[in-house]
């Protein structure tokens, strides 16, 4: 199954964003700007991070960039109530930006329809069932 870190410092979007990525199938972790290292860094690290670009003492670009640094296999995405240009974020690795509030119709676009393996992030250029990198099933 594969796993979320939701990391942002409001509990509610921490709780609808669990939910909609739980009714997805993925296995979902959530933290606050404070906890996400330990939840990120333990034996069963993510593959993808959803990272809220405003909290209280950071943002969430910054967030990513030690993710980036630190856990390299991790697809980062930016989540904001505002809309966010991916082009504005050239320091870091992101995949993407998400606009919340989204409807689950358009994260399941977003995180599972992807061009890449969420087990070993090699790109996938086709459709498949079973990744050919490195065999996990994947969801259709």
């Amino acid at each position: 199954m594969r796993k979320v870190i939701i990391i942002n410092d409001s509990r509610l979007e921490r709780a609808v964003l669990k939910d909609q990525l739980t009714k997805l199938g993925f296995k979902v972790e959530a933290a606050d700007e404070y906890n996400w290292f330990s939840k990120v860094s333990g034996k069963d690290t993510p593959s993808i991070a959803i990272v809220n670009y405003t909290m209280q003492e950071i943002t969430g670009d910054k967030i990513i960039s030690t993710i980036n640094s630190n856990f390299p296999q991790v697809k980062c995405y930016l989540s904001s109530c505002n809309e966010l240009d991916k082009n504005d974020f050239k320091d870091i690795q992101l995949v993407n930006t998400i606009t919340t509030p989204i409807t689950l119709g358009d994260l399941d676009s977003i995180l599972v329809k992807v061009s890449f393996c969420p087990f070993c992030g090699k790109e996938l250029k086709g459709n498949f069932h079973f990744c050919p990198f490195c065999g996990q099933e994947l969801a259709i």
